[in-house]
């Protein structure tokens, strides 16, 4: 089959506060977040969170650009966030 873009323009990733000092809460209107995976600017997994996440504890990173992408069950949603 053929890699179809699916649709899931209706999830909103939800992030906050940005920048982050120590917790960043994740939340996606209408739907279960499965996994959470944080990158840093250089494309390296920094952080995975397995399961239904609220809030993640980004206190060991460092400052700077990161990238947060959040997995539900329609698809992968990504947002970019600074640590302070």
């Amino acid at each position: 089959g053929s890699l179809s873009t699916t649709n899931f323009s209706k999830e909103n990733l939800v992030i906050y506060p940005n920048p982050v000092v120590n917790k960043l809460n994740i939340y996606v209107p209408d739907s279960v977040v499965e996994k959470v995976m944080i990158f840093n600017v250089s494309g390296q997994l920094v952080k995975t969170i397995n399961g239904n996440v609220g809030s993640v504890d980004l206190s060991s990173l460092n400052s700077g650009l990161y990238l947060v992408q959040v997995k539900t069950k329609n698809g992968i949603l990504n947002k970019k966030f600074i640590k302070k």
